[in-house]
């Protein structure tokens, strides 16, 4: 009778419980989610591998010459080294070394824009996703993920273009440059640099030695607390905060206020230094000086010398690559004025003004084609007007007329 009822129940297998099968789904579940977490991972890897390929592998000698190759202020000397002056150009940047450069700054520029830069090793990845998640939840408070490595290889080697396979690109070479160079090595390179903004005159800086020059009047290593904070508030946007007018001088002193609190959390200074900080009158202590330059005083003596060194620095080039022959030498001669001027006219006004300097006839007429050269080549904002052209056309008359 119980084998009847046993038979009757289908109770010839035992009885499954509750959580057994509740075990059992939750493992096979478990295995879906890794398996999911693989095909995304590895779904992932590819796409980024897709995004890089096409970035070539660089050498270590690419790497160097791009993250420090640097246009220079140009300077002329007479024969006994006493200085004539500055050349013309509208980008002015001097190279420093760290051993010349602030520590107050140094501490200023790490603590603003890469806290952890002693640490990392090219890249933060819970920066990079803190500013992912900013940007896809549209803060208003973006604080950027990108290291001084990765700001650095963006202006050098990679463009600023806001794309996500330049954006992997930067991750890859930042990671790399780190192997190659040392902490210094990459710090010195990013200071000499990057622009920050316009002097009182109008010169655009490049780099830290020009900028407090240009903006305080000081060189970097005589930077004091304040105004590290101020130049290395800078670096994020130089346009916003230049302090030769109202308006970016009253943002810089916000955002200086912010590298000073950055700095204080950090330890690089204490309470009593970052209120004295507070306190200075960046005002005050602008730099408003003119700056004089060689042409300024010695206008025919300038052209000369920027036509000598033009053809001094293409022969270098000539003889460093000989395939440089192949082209026409006047041509190449052209483009090396371009690059070494800088200033695409030179001021007919001024040079008439100094015109009563007696000079050669051979220089004289070396000016005239200088002049001549400038102003067929354009400006910067593109062809020179007709109208221009007369006035200078006339001016160029007066000049040869002369004695």
């Amino acid at each position: 009778m119980g084998k009847k009822d046993d038979s009757a129940n289908g109770s010839g297998r035992p009885r499954t419980s509750f959580w057994y099968t509740f075990i059992k789904i939750i493992k096979i579940m478990t295995l879906m989610l890794f398996m999911g977490v693989l095909f995304t991972g590895g779904a992932a890897a590819g796409y980024v591998a897709s995004l890089v390929k096409s970035d070539p592998v660089r050498s270590y000698n690419e790497i160097y010459n791009k993250i420090n190759n640097n246009n220079l202020t140009g300077f002329a000397y007479f024969r006994d080294k006493s200085l004539i002056g500055q050349l013309q150009t509208d980008e002015d940047r001097q190279l420093v070394s760290l051993d010349h450069v602030s520590p107050h700054f140094i501490d200023a520029i790490t603590s603003a824009e890469d806290r952890y830069f002693y640490q990392h090793h090219g890249v933060v990845p819970s920066s990079i996703a803190r500013a992912g998640i900013q940007q896809l939840t549209g803060s208003s408070v973006q604080t950027g993920g990108s290291t001084l490595t990765q700001q650095l290889i963006k202006q050098t080697i990679l463009s600023p273009k806001q794309t996500m396979d330049r954006k992997f690109k930067e991750i890859f070479l930042a990671l790399r440059v780190e192997r190659m160079f040392t902490k210094d090595q990459i710090l010195t390179a990013y200071i000499n640099k990057m622009y920050l903004g316009k002097s009182y005159q109008g010169s655009n800086l490049y780099g830290i030695e020009a900028a407090a020059q240009g903006i305080f009047g000081v060189s970097a290593k005589d930077l004091n607390i304040a105004q590290s904070a101020y130049l290395a508030g800078m670096f994020q946007a130089p346009y916003s905060y230049i302090p030769f007018n109202d308006g970016g001088r009253k943002a810089g002193i916000v955002r200086q206020k912010y590298v000073l609190s950055r700095m204080l959390e950090d330890h690089k200074i204490n309470q009593n230094e970052y209120e004295e900080a507070l306190k200075y009158d960046i005002k005050a202590h602008l730099n408003t000086k003119p700056k004089e330059k060689a042409f300024d005083k010695y206008p025919y003596l300038t052209v000369e010398i920027e036509e000598r060194a033009a053809v001094e620095l293409l022969n270098q080039d000539l003889e460093k690559n000989p395939d440089l022959k192949k082209q026409n030498y006047q041509t190449l001669l052209e483009e090396k004025k371009r690059k070494f001027g800088r200033v695409a006219i030179i001021s007919t006004q001024r040079l008439i003004k100094h015109s009563t300097i007696k000079c050669r006839p051979l220089v004289r007429m070396r000016i005239i084609s200088a002049l001549i050269y400038r102003i067929t080549s354009g400006t910067r904002n593109g062809p020179i007007s007709l109208s221009r052209l007369v006035l200078f056309s006339f001016r160029i008359k007066q000049a040869l007329s002369l004695a």
